[in-house]
This record gives C-alpha cells, sequence and structure tokens, in this order.
C-alpha cells in the first residue's frame, strides 16, 4: 500500500474496542484510517503509515522487528496502560 494521499495514515489493529476509536478518528480532517485484523495486516499496511494504534498484547517481535524498518511511523499509540512488552 502506497503513502495516502493527505500524507496521515493511521492503521488500528482491530481488537475489542478499537472499532470505537478507529470511527473517532475518520471524523479527523486530512487522516486516513486503515483498520487491520491481524498482524499479516498491520505488516502489509505499514509503509505509509503515520500512526499505528493497539493493545500492547498484540505486539510480537515479529512486528518490533518490522517497526524498526518503517521509516514512516511516528507514533505508536497504545490503548493499554502500560508499554512493558513493547521492550523486545
Amino acid at each position: 500500500m502506497m503513502p495516502s494521499e493527505t500524507g496521515k495514515r493511521v492503521v488500528v489493529m482491530a481488537s475489542m474496542g478499537t472499532d470505537v476509536v478507529a470511527s473517532a478518528l475518520r471524523n479527523l480532517p486530512d487522516v486516513e484510517v486503515v483498520e487491520a485484523r491481524s498482524e499479516a495486516e498491520v505488516l502489509d499496511r505499514l509503509e505509509g503509515t503515520t500512526v499505528l494504534v493497539m493493545m500492547n498484547q498484540v505486539y510480537s517481535a515479529g512486528l518490533a522487528q518490522a517497526l524498526r524498518r518503517a521509516e514512516s511511523v511516528r507514533l505508536i499509540q497504545l490503548l493499554t496502560a502500560g508499554y512493558d512488552r513493547l521492550e523486545s
């Protein structure tokens, strides 16, 4: 997937409650919201993504490795308390 025409793409990794987040983000101007239902879908959509929104329970070593290479990602927004699992 190529970068959004707007320059801002948010990938929301779908899990309980994220549909509300994705819906709210769609109300922002100049933001493309893309929902991903699996880690594979997130990995497929990282190119051109500016923000990744997710629960920390779905964070994995594979996702960490991909994020290290993802030059466009500027923010990882967790929808949970704490970030101890993101230290891998």
